[in-house]
């Protein structure tokens, strides 16, 4: 059968994955499918007797963990196997190929780890609510995921899906949850620990300071948030920061992240405002900036001075570009390695299909939006959170396009680090002729695939993330 599938837009050649498995130790043999849209991996113990039969609960566990963290250092986040199932034999076609279609359903191991040996349940009600919004936005039963290690992402939680969390929970338990603190801790007990105090004042009638999970009251308010979306294990390679497009969120880059590899640090700006957190409150692309670098600054100070890289796709890009200069003229640009552009409209954006000009407006604008995000979502019913999504993602598009329109980025202050311009191969942008003005520094110019929309969804992101890679060396 055809080793060669697509999970969530990727390419997967599930033989890579076998044959990883298959030279561990304790694993006599392996075999990988897709199951509910997610990668199945099924290994046969090397042991005379099944682990599940002749050892403790906590020995197959442990056997289990192993082996994904030995995906999880070799593959790419979207070729990690989410079920885990240990069989007696591997079923082979009349070739000695693994007949696929013959292996059993699998177990849900894996996002949905035991601890101790049992799946941790809900611990009050608060986490039995936020168990089952969890469990409809990923599309499984909700008694399958562990509380305290059930993990959102791993679990196939993407971009979208995040976004609709945020809004289900919002709309449904009355909870305020920033992005930040999803990937802090994204799982059931650690959802419910960042929301309980706010939750705990509301119910009394008093308003608490320190807003959400420990937020101070300052930035409870405030538009823009730096969020760590890979730390870096450790690293000490320096940190990428990526500036959330129009009518997007900085969860958006997700995938390419993972396709940096475990060991580069990526930090985004997230807009509060795309889900409903704070207002829009900024009146030019420079005000962005300076907000933008202020973030920076408080949280990675000493990266600002032994080197940091910026980026953004689309008005990430040109914010990215403005922030480069700003630390130039502070005399903090020393550290700077490069601004990366993926497809940054550096002139008016008459172009973009989705621009007021084009003649969508207001509702149209939602329901085209709604279209082309419904096939994005990972699972799930919640037409509601969809629209809810689209609606403020139009108006958060409107807003900073109207700052790209009053924007004049060939005023913009020369930068002292190479500038990196990555077009798709169908660009809708209009761009100027050159930027050899805007630094000090080299140029580079490189074609992805894809289109303005797509440049960094699905497989096209591979070809993005191999032109950035040797830039963040």
């Amino acid at each position: 059968e055809d080793s060669q599938v697509k999970v969530n837009g990727f390419r997967v050649e599930l033989g890579e994955i076998e044959e990883i498995l298959a030279c561990q130790p304790g694993v006599a043999a392996a075999a990988a499918s897709v199951h509910r849209g997610q990668i199945a991996a099924y290994v046969v113990p090397a042991e005379s007797e099944p682990l599940g039969d002749a050892a403790p609960p906590t020995a197959e566990d442990r056997f289990v963990a192993s082996l994904r963290s030995v995906c999880a250092e070799r593959l790419p986040s979207y070729m990690v196997p989410q079920y885990w199932t240990t069989v007696g034999e591997i079923p082979l076609s009349a070739n000695g190929k693994v007949a696929r279609s013959r292996l059993p359903e699998p177990e849900q191991r894996g996002g949905a780890a035991l601890s101790g040996g049992r799946l941790v349940e809900p611990a009050d009600e608060l986490e039995a609510s936020v168990r089952a919004v969890m469990a409809r936005i990923l599309r499984c039963e909700a008694s399958s995921l562990c509380c305290v290690t059930g993990h959102f992402f791993e679990r196939g939680g993407d971009s979208v899906s995040a976004l609709r969390l945020l809004i289900a929970l919002r709309s449904e338990l009355a909870a305020e949850l920033a992005v930040q603190q999803l990937f802090a801790d994204p799982t059931v007990h650690g959802i419910a620990t960042a929301i309980r105090p706010a939750r705990s004042a509301a119910e009394g009638g008093a308003a608490e300071s320190g807003a959400v999970g420990g937020d101070s009251a300052e930035s409870s308010v405030r538009q823009l948030r730096l969020v760590c979306l890979q730390p870096g294990q450790g690293s000490c390679k320096p940190p990428l920061v990526l500036v959330h497009a129009a009518g997007a969120s900085s969860l958006g880059y997700l995938p390419l992240s993972r396709l940096l590899g475990p060991q580069q640090p990526v930090y985004a700006i997230d807009d509060t405002s795309l889900t409903g957190g704070a207002p829009f409150g900024f009146g030019c692309i420079d005000d962005v900036a300076v907000e933008c670098v202020e973030l920076v600054r408080e949280q990675l100070g000493d990266a600002l001075a032994s080197g940091i890289t910026l980026g953004g796709w689309s008005y990430g890009g040109v914010v990215a570009l403005q922030m480069a200069a700003r630390l130039a003229q502070d005399g903090r640009g020393g550290g700077m390695r490069a601004v990366l552009m993926f497809d940054s409209p550096l002139a008016q954006t008459e172009g973009l299909g989705f621009h007021r000009g084009s003649g969508e407006t207001g509702a149209a604008l939602v329901q085209t939006l709604r279209a082309q995000l419904e096939p994005l979502a990972t699972g799930g019913d919640d037409g509601a959170a969809l629209d809810t999504l689209a609606t403020n993602a139009v108006r958060h598009f409107e807003e900073c396009n109207r700052l790209l329109d009053s924007h004049d980025p060939a005023a913009t202050a020369m930068v002292c680090c190479p500038l990196v311009d990555i077009r798709p191969h169908m660009s809708e942008c209009k761009f100027l002729n050159s930027l050899s003005h805007l630094t000090s520094d080299a140029v580079h110019e490189y074609t992805v695939d894809g289109d303005h929309w797509t440049m960094l969804f699905g497989a096209n992101t591979q070809g993005v993330a191999a032109v950035i890679r040797p830039f963040l060396a």
